[in-house]
């Protein structure tokens, strides 16, 4: 029995049109919920020019060399926190995988999601990841260990707070092996 040709290449041509379906819904499935949460940003997110690691004050304390009674410099605050710290990221190595783990679900409890208002003081943000892309920006917040992330709402005012121990370790590692985080025990954070 001889197979036709035509039949080779029909066969063929079905089979890709089903792997690329599956693909697509593998990647629809993969970061459905990533890409409500993130909304417009998300393209900030996988693509933004300028991408820095801010570290942050305690909401209750003066910036270093700043008195209590001290004029507040508000274009130096993210979340109501003075910044106190700020690396590049640009141009590290394996920004690319930092970029990823933002736009991947599992990486999130999705049942935990809340939105708070900033000043509430519920959280303690400790650092903060800045996307730019001209006038467009998005600031990603984050707790000293890393496992809750925040989107700060485009007026600064609130902050969609999301669990994420799932990826804390891995963006640990990553800023340390970058050097936006320092080694040492001062700053408590937790080793992968």
């Amino acid at each position: 029995m001889q197979i036709s040709g035509r039949l080779i290449i029909v066969v063929m041509f079905a089979l890709a049109i089903a792997m690329s379906g599956g693909a697509w819904l593998y990647q629809y499935s993969y970061s459905r919920h990533s890409a409500e949460f993130w909304g417009p940003a998300g393209s900030l997110i996988v693509k933004s020019p300028e991408l820095q690691l801010l570290e942050l004050a305690p909401a209750d304390s003066p910036a270093e060399g700043e008195d209590a009674g001290a004029e507040v410099d508000l274009s130096n605050q993210v979340a109501g926190r003075n910044v106190v710290d700020h690396h590049d990221l640009r141009k590290k190595p394996g920004l690319i995988h930092l970029r990823h783990v933002f736009t991947q679900d599992s990486n999130f409890v999705w049942d935990e999601r809340s939105v708070e208002p900033v000043d509430g003081g519920k959280r303690e943000w400790a650092y903060a990841v800045r996307f730019v892309d001209g006038e467009a920006e998005q600031i990603v917040l984050f707790t000293r260990d890393f496992e809750l992330m925040g989107k700060l709402s485009a007026d600064g005012a609130t902050v969609e707070v999301l669990p994420c121990a799932r990826m804390a370790g891995a963006v640990t590692t990553y800023l340390r092996d970058v050097g936006a985080l320092e080694r040492n025990s001062n700053r408590e954070v937790p080793s992968p």
